[in-house]
């Protein structure tokens, strides 16, 4: 083979250097001594990302809503389409299906950015942040601020539970593990 003949956009065919298909469009039918390769465009729903020797081109993935996937890129003749999950799933390895994402238990909250590709990954909610929820989706919340809403902290924030706002004259006691306003 000659070193000119060798490289993704050649091949050598009864002794001849040829021109292999460009991508988007398939080879139908190898040089001859006489005729050069034979290229035709791929058809609708189909796609060939490389330059190629292949007799016919590739199917585009379908993103199939039952399976929890939906489009984001359409594709074309040179582009494979693209899926991804909707929300809550993340993509097996070559993303023709979705698994359920993770859910992070009470006091725990979903790092962010949520990606549709990876499963969750969660987090201790930290001072301040509370997460009172089983969620593939939320992020710890932070405590409401009572003051600001003119308001008095009776009970203390957790990471699982809001601070309790009361009116600055009331007090909340626990009384049998209940809480009654005095």
């Amino acid at each position: 083979i000659s070193p000119a003949c060798e490289g993704e956009q050649h091949y050598e065919y009864s002794g001849r250097c040829c021109t292999k298909c460009e991508p988007g469009k398939y080879m139908s039918a190898k040089c001859t001594a006489t005729s050069e390769t034979v290229c035709q465009p791929c058809g609708p729903n189909e796609y060939m990302d490389v330059w190629n020797e292949e007799d016919k081109c590739l199917l585009h993935k379908i993103c199939d809503e039952g399976r929890g996937l939906i489009e984001v890129n359409p594709g074309n003749r040179t582009f494979q389409r693209q899926c991804a999950c909707t929300l809550g799933y993340h993509c097996n390895e070559d993303c023709d299906y979705c698994l359920r994402n993770t859910e992070c238990a009470p006091g725990f909250g979903v790092q962010h950015p949520v990606q549709r590709d990876k499963d969750t990954v969660c987090a201790p909610c930290r001072w301040g942040y509370f997460s009172a929820i089983y969620s593939s989706t939320d992020e710890c919340k932070s405590w409401t601020n009572c003051t600001a809403l003119g308001t008095a902290e009776g009970v203390p924030g957790t990471d699982r539970a809001d601070v309790v706002c009361v009116e600055p004259t009331m007090s909340v006691q626990p009384q049998d593990g209940i809480f009654h306003h005095t």
